[in-house]
């Protein structure tokens, strides 16, 4: 019985023009947003697999410059929590 009255509620929606162009419209910015989420997600997957490609020396190049930003960041941070607890105690 509920199938059957999802079923009249969107026929009386399609014959209806302006509830059906609005439904269109729902559908076309859906449409776009999905494709624009396969298309970033898609770019990811092919940065990754561009980077296994790469020889070794270039890997370990970039992940030790990875390493560095990562332990300058930390550094930062660390000096950041002293500061603050200075200021505090004083």
């Amino acid at each position: 019985m509920d199938t059957a009255k999802k079923a009249e509620e969107m026929r009386k929606r399609r014959a209806d023009p302006e509830k059906r162009k609005k439904d269109n419209e729902m559908q076309r910015e859906r449409r776009v947003k999905d494709q624009e989420t396969k298309t970033f997600a898609n770019q990811k997957q092919r940065e990754i697999t561009r980077k296994k490609r790469r020889k070794p020396e270039a890997r370990k190049r970039d992940n030790e410059i990875a390493a560095a930003s990562k332990r300058k960041r930390r550094a930062e941070l660390k000096e950041n929590k002293r500061a603050k607890m200075d200021e505090e105690k004083a």
